[in-house]
């Protein structure tokens, strides 16, 4: 999971941030990493975290996706999906097995996938 140390400055921070992802086996955020380290009393700010997990997306240690309007990272390609009712607005995480089916539409390397899907839940659909 290191990025090349040749290339790269190693501080103190990077290396509690990549040992906590290390730990890590879902998605998480910066703010999550950077609540654990600053409860651990390591002085970071939060804009050294965004950097050093920026770096991580770049050389694809970790995956990037956005929920709720945060950025979610990532160790594994993982996909992450989910459905926003259009009435109430409730959104549902959706576990995908496989997203084998695309790449009969691409002829790229796939890692990960992102999908928002968007409706009617069965709640409003109910009500109506």
């Amino acid at each position: 999971m290191i990025i090349n140390k040749m290339e790269k400055r190693e501080t103190r921070q990077k290396k509690a941030i990549e040992l906590l992802i290390a730990k890590i086996n879902t998605f998480f955020t910066a703010e999550d990493i950077y609540k654990k380290l600053k409860k651990d009393n390591l002085k970071i700010g939060i804009a050294t975290v965004y950097r050093f997990l920026n770096e991580l997306r770049k050389e694809r240690i970790i995956h990037a996706f956005t929920c709720y309007r945060k950025k979610l990272y990532s160790k594994k390609g993982m996909s992450h999906s989910h459905f926003v009712c259009e009435i109430c607005g409730e959104i549902k995480h959706i576990e995908l097995d496989r997203i084998d089916f695309l790449k009969k539409f691409i002829n790229e390397d796939l890692c990960h996938v992102q999908i928002e899907l968007s409706g009617i839940c069965s709640n409003c659909k109910n009500k109506r």
